[in-house]
């Protein structure tokens, strides 16, 4: 299984993923990361890592099965952000199931 990832640590083609995330869900001591839930325009925020699309991008697919917040949780390798680059390296000791 995958890593979740967490905002503030784990990027997404070298943008690290700044949130909002799940505020109240923390993994390793950092807030969880989430993809987009009902609309696409809520998935989370990852900084600008080159020319579009990479200058504004989010966190567009996630977790069928684990919810945090109302919202898909990212995890690793699997979670991609809407430049088309996959979530990485994710947590150690916790996993996400897909």
């Amino acid at each position: 299984m995958p890593g979740i990832a967490r905002v503030g640590v784990d990027n997404a083609g070298g943008g690290v993923i700044v949130g909002p995330g799940a505020p109240t869900v923390l993994a390793e001591g950092f807030i969880v990361s989430c993809a987009s839930g009902a609309t696409p325009e809520t998935g989370d925020v990852v900084t600008t890592h080159g020319e579009p699309p990479h200058n504004v991008a989010l966190i567009q697919s996630g977790s069928a099965t684990v919810i945090a917040m109302g919202r898909p949780v990212a995890m690793a390798a699997f979670s991609l952000a809407t430049c088309g680059h996959p979530v990485g390296p994710g947590a150690v000791t916790v996993q996400v199931g897909i």
